[in-house]
């Protein structure tokens, strides 16, 4: 049975709210540095200009190379952008005095883990004593919807352990106070709970629930030395806040839950795309996230493609990271449950997309997705391994999802599958130019998961085509799409 996914628009106007948490004691860090400023953090996430590199600790991330940090790269900023102007974020950050010091909620200590799946157990405990504690100044209905705040930002001191693997800091993440509740008993018990009350379990604060959340560090480094070296402290930047705040909307990760592999790798904020940084030094990573790739907008409602299932048709699209425009191809057979899509990524000057220059990455990105992937494993779709040259199914499926190939996947041009086999987040040999094709005879080639239109000589056969491949000078890119027969 063919499976789709519809898609979830989003409201034009997102309203949040982030807690600033100071704890009685220090986080761990061997490196001395200067608490972030509210002003700062508010530029950050709600501002149009973002400048830390006018505190002291920062001045000397002010240049690089003798150009310019950029000073737009706000949560606000990325989401407009990446809407095409129709998305706008709001919202303040607020500083909380937490009741108890950091070394109570033993983080990734006696019952905690580190790792993307969930936050650590002790989360829920955390996350209560912070919004009960912000209460007092914040009237959370304001950010309510239906009843419910869809998300709260926590913004904890010192660094992540997405930057150095630490067990004693915490991993950035998106979680929700309920399962964090029912996990929590259960380590602390080690006995699983035959029932769970989730909706008992959320926060109620000025008559509104409180459930959802997403937790983030003050600076970036590795100021515990954990991987040896300290480095650090970084300014914080806006990556993860907009990857996490992508979970918010309802995108699920797109990299390899496992890291077997890169999945999607820099081709979206929804992978290792939070983590593209211009100018290219670590000091800046994360701060020019690139743009959500293809799927992502189209679920978002950010974009209405394209779709053809016969024929063929010329195209021109301009930047994705400044223009709508997406073309889809449907698979023969497949009832609209697999298909590519095609887009024109470019280092657009001033964009987030700029993030790509790191890869030398520009041209055509064509993604094959499969949405009966996204129905069996919407959260982690990408948790598989996808290198075979046949496109077909493989006859060794991941242990934990049961997937044979991921749900959304880059085609990489040069044929290398470097993404898959976990050797880099993308080259400049990933994306199609000028001159190449994809075509059922082209490798990597356009065969299907499962699916055969009848012609050709592959099983997997579809006759879907792009060619006639130009990267114009103005940055657009013209192709003629469609398929053979």
């Amino acid at each position: 049975m063919q499976q789709t996914i519809a898609p979830q628009p989003i409201s034009a106007e997102q309203k949040v709210i982030a807690l600033s948490l100071k704890f009685p004691d220090e986080v761990p860090s061997k490196v001395a540095y200067d608490h972030m400023p509210l002003t700062q953090l508010n530029d950050l996430l709600f501002g149009t200009q973002y400048n830390p590199y006018t505190m002291d600790q920062f001045k000397k991330y002010g240049t690089f190379n003798g150009e310019l940090a950029p000073i737009n790269r706000t949560l606000k900023n990325y989401y407009s952008e990446a809407s095409y102007g129709n998305v706008k974020v709001s919202g303040q950050v607020v500083e909380v005095k937490m009741p108890h010091p950091y070394s109570y909620y033993a983080i990734g200590q006696t019952y905690g883990v580190v790792s993307n799946d969930y936050g650590d157990y002790t989360m829920a405990l955390l996350v209560q004593d912070a919004v009960k504690t912000a209460d007092a100044q914040v009237d959370f209905s304001q950010y309510a919807v239906n009843g419910e705040v869809p998300n709260v930002f926590l913004i904890h001191p010192g660094t992540g352990a997405e930057w150095n693997l630490d067990p004693s800091i915490i991993w950035s993440h998106k979680w929700e106070v309920s399962d964090a509740a029912y996990y929590n008993e259960y380590a602390q018990s080690g006995v699983e709970p035959t029932t769970w009350d989730y909706e008992a379990h959320k926060i109620t604060v000025d008559g509104v629930k409180v459930n959802s959340y997403a937790i983030e560090p003050e600076v970036g480094g590795d100021l515990t030395g954990y991987l040896g070296a300290v480095d650090g402290p970084y300014p914080p930047q806006v990556g993860v806040y907009a990857h996490e705040f992508g979970h918010v909307l309802g995108l699920p990760d797109l990299y390899d839950y496992g890291y077997d592999s890169e999945a999607m790798g820099a081709y979206t904020i929804m992978a290792g795309g939070s983590w593209t940084r211009y100018p290219n030094a670590e000091a800046y990573s994360g701060n020019s996230p690139v743009h959500f790739d293809a799927w992502s907008k189209i679920f978002l409602g950010l974009e209405q493609p394209t779709t053809l299932t016969s024929g063929q048709q010329p195209f021109t699209l301009k930047p994705a990271a400044t223009s709508k425009g997406v073309v889809k191809l449907v698979v023969p057979g497949s009832n609209g449950s697999e298909y590519f899509l095609i887009e024109n990524r470019q280092q657009a000057k001033g964009t987030f997309d700029m993030g790509l220059s790191r890869y030398g990455s520009h041209g055509l990105a064509i993604f094959h997705v499969d949405e009966n992937v996204l129905s069996r494993n919407f959260w982690r779709p990408n948790e598989a391994q996808n290198s075979f040259q046949s496109r077909k199914q493989q006859v060794n499926a991941d242990p934990e999802t049961g997937e044979t190939h991921y749900g959304v996947a880059v085609l990489q041009a040069d044929n290398r599958w470097d993404l898959e086999k976990n050797n880099n987040r993308g080259d400049a040999g990933d994306l199609f130019k000028t001159g190449q094709v994809f075509s059922p005879s082209s490798t990597p080639n356009s065969g299907s998961y499962y699916f055969s239109n009848g012609g050709g000589d592959s099983a997997n056969y579809t006759g879907i085509i792009v060619k006639n491949i130009k990267e114009n000078t103005d940055g657009s890119v013209s192709f003629t799409a469609g398929f053979e027969k």
